[in-house]
């Protein structure tokens, strides 16, 4: 037998001898459920079974198409996330490469990148 706590599938109600409750032997109805275990029980089976009721009304070439347009759409999604992280390696490469040449450089020379800039401006204190 099955851990029947954790199955949430399972009818916690289901009287025994019915036929729902012989299909929820098969899936062991646990004896001891609390009021919201129950509630989300039958909130999860109401969802699934409205979305059985609205896929019957969606023609199967309808269906086909929206699963292609899904896939297509995470495909769209993979090549962004895969170019944005080469992008990012490629730039991070580049940044220690000049890192590591331009910190030679600067040391031989003990020149640095300038803090004040070309143009000087005056500040009045008061």
């Amino acid at each position: 037998m099955t851990d029947q706590a954790n199955n949430p599938n399972v009818d916690p109600e289901a009287d025994a001898g019915t036929p729902e409750a012989d299909a929820a032997e098969t899936q062991e109805t646990p004896t001891s459920k609390s009021a919201f275990e129950k509630f989300l029980y039958h909130q999860r089976r109401a969802a699934e079974e409205a979305v059985k009721a609205l896929a019957g009304w969606i023609p199967p070439e309808v269906r086909e198409h929206a699963q292609e347009a899904q896939k297509e759409l995470m495909s769209s999604f993979k090549v962004l996330a895969d170019s944005a992280a080469e992008t990012i390696e490629y730039e991070i490469n580049r940044m220690r490469n000049a890192a590591a040449s331009g910190s030679s450089k600067s040391e031989d020379k003990g020149e640095g990148p300038s803090t004040t800039g070309k143009t000087k401006v005056k500040v009045e204190v008061s």
